[in-house]
């Protein structure tokens, strides 16, 4: 401003008049200047040290960036190093500066433990993306979890989602699918073997009747031999078998009064000598494998796999006649013959040999 012993048309303005009345003694005075120091941001963080300073004084700015960003430079005039986060500038002049800020850049690794897949994401992410993970179990395997040094959306998901905050290495766990084996029964009987088996595993299934039933089947799926009682499945999935149970048939030996030989061999004083097999079969040591079915009168009749329904009685039997349902007519049974034993047929009036161990269908039944 301006002072003295005048008076001063405006003291304020540099450039002012005064009216000379006296001897006088005039002075202008002086301040230092103060500019306006301002930032700027691009990016994700925030700038210190803006504000007014006097002229030649100095201003520090820093840039400080959020978390998952980091600082890449300021822009504007006057900066001597644009790539330090804190500068220190001597002002002469308004300034406006930029602070810029870009995300950090993280690299995920997603990996696949034994047993399964995962989808293909490896690679570089900007801070707080968003990475969709799949995990796909190969046969016989199930997905077990997640883990990492990410925070998964679900851990115990094939299909989640992590945000990436850092660098992170990321691996899906399988483990081996185990299934359901349930036997049931029908008939009267039980089933072993039945329970909790991992894939690929073998599970061995025993089907046991009681005393006057016989195993007939094994149904459901998996099953290769369904006429055995004891069976190996190999196990890929869950099962539901059923194990059946057969009454068995009246005795043959119980029939015609047979005494017991050995184990399950009799011996009839007119029928000779055969095997009782549970399922009502008879192996008898001349006819080979029959059916039996004894009747009232004390005769019988019979299924035989090479000649069909037969009927004997006690008194023909011991001349070696059978009576054929098939043909209407006898057979005559040579059994000690030189050449092994033979049938005549009197229907045909002709001789045929007669393979007494030709193997029988269980299926083939008359009655």
């Amino acid at each position: 401003k301006w002072d003295g012993n005048l008076t001063f048309a405006n003291p304020f303005s540099a450039t002012t008049t005064v009216t000379v009345t006296q001897d006088a003694n005039l002075s202008a005075s002086f301040t230092l200047s103060s500019y306006t120091v301002s930032a700027n941001v691009t990016g994700q963080g925030f700038a210190t040290g803006t504000g007014t300073y006097p002229h030649g004084t100095q201003a520090t700015l820093t840039a400080n960036p959020v978390s998952g960003h980091i600082f890449t430079g300021w822009s504007g005039s006057d900066i001597a190093d644009s790539n330090e986060s804190t500068i220190t500038l001597t002002i002469t002049q308004d300034l406006n500066v930029t602070a810029c800020f870009a995300p950090l850049q993280s690299t995920l690794g997603v990996s696949a433990d034994t047993g399964g897949s995962v989808n293909d994401v490896n690679g570089s992410y900007s801070y707080n993306s968003l990475v969709s993970l799949v995990a796909t179990p190969g046969t016989g395997y199930s997905f077990h979890r997640w883990d990492g040094n990410l925070t998964f959306a679900d851990p115990f998901s094939a299909t989640t989602s992590v945000t990436v905050t850092q660098d992170a290495n990321l691996s899906a766990s399988f483990t081996l699918s185990s299934y359901t084996v349930s036997t049931n029964v029908s008939g009267q009987g039980f089933a072993t073997g039945g329970g909790t088996y991992l894939h690929g595993t073998q599970a061995t299934l025993t089907a046991n009747a009681i005393e006057g039933y016989y195993f007939s089947e094994w149904s459901g799926s998996g099953i290769t031999d369904s006429n055995e009682s004891t069976i190996t499945i190999t196990i890929t999935g869950d099962l539901n078998v059923t194990a059946s149970f057969a009454k068995s048939p009246d005795k043959l030996n119980d029939s015609i009064g047979a005494t017991e030989a050995i184990a399950s061999w009799y011996s009839s004083n007119w029928f000779g000598y055969f095997y009782q097999a549970d399922n009502g079969w008879c192996y008898h040591f001349n006819l080979g494998w029959i059916f039996p079915e004894a009747q009232p009168d004390g005769s019988l009749w019979i299924w035989s796999p090479q000649l069909e329904g037969l009927w004997l009685g006690q008194e023909t039997y011991s001349k070696s006649f059978i009576w054929s349902a098939d043909d209407g007519n006898w057979l005559y049974f040579d059994f000690d013959g030189t050449d092994g034993p033979r049938i005549h047929k009197y229907l045909t009036d002709e001789w045929s040999a007669f393979d007494r161990d030709q193997a029988i269908d269980l299926e083939d039944s008359v009655f």
